[in-house]
């Protein structure tokens, strides 16, 4: 009877573990998502106190991405907590090249773009900005599965300086699932708007309806 009890334990530990490890990676991207929103609003705010609220008045006179690009960034990371500057050069991030959480596509290396202004904050999240958008690697250059919606984000800014997520009558199920293929802006709205990363593990799912696999 021991033997059995400990072969039932035994079983459901190697049913339950996973599961458990699962989500609380989850939850960890989930908290790190969240609080690089929070962190980029706030600089966001401050950087328009001194330059205004219009941002277009801010890249007014840079012809090219890559100026306005490094006019945004460097704007912002006066009021960012900041361990290492790469500019337009590389070093911030993975070299490695970027897929989809299907694979079903892949993006080059941000690392070696010169187009975009990368920064490394002091909790390791990494940050490129591509003119008014901002791509977040929210483990670092050299950690996690250097993923599109996964580790890495897409956050967007308006015009007025704010960041724009889809409120929940947005997040619809075909919506959601271009999340899988790539949408990296959708997942972070996903994660800030329902609050988990169960796009993950199904199809179907709607902010509005079902927001869970369960």
């Amino acid at each position: 009877e021991v033997l059995m009890v400990i072969g039932i334990i035994g079983a459901v530990s190697v049913i339950t573990l996973p599961n458990l490890s699962q989500n609380t990676s989850d939850m960890e991207y989930i908290t790190r998502v969240k609080k690089v929103d929070s962190v980029l609003q706030t600089a966001l705010d401050l950087a328009k106190e001194k330059h205004g609220e219009n941002l277009n008045t801010w890249i007014s006179g840079d012809s090219t991405l890559a100026a306005q690009s490094a006019r945004f960034g460097t704007r912002l990371s006066k009021y960012l907590n900041i361990s290492k500057n790469c500019g337009t050069s590389s070093g911030c991030f993975s070299t490695a090249s970027m897929k989809s959480i299907s694979g079903s596509s892949t993006v080059a290396s941000l690392d070696s773009n010169t187009s975009l202004y990368k920064v490394i904050l002091n909790d390791d999240v990494s940050l490129a900005f591509n003119g008014w958008s901002i791509y977040v690697d929210v483990d670092g250059a050299q950690k996690g599965l250097n993923k599109l919606g996964y580790d890495i984000f897409v956050f967007n800014v308006n015009s007025s300086g704010n960041l724009v997520h889809l409120n929940k009558s947005g997040l619809t199920s075909d919506r959601v699932n271009t999340c899988k293929t790539g949408t990296a802006s959708v997942c972070a709205d996903w994660i800030i708007q329902v609050g988990n990363m169960d796009y993950l593990k199904c199809n179907g799912l709607s902010a509005s309806s079902k927001q869970s696999c369960n």
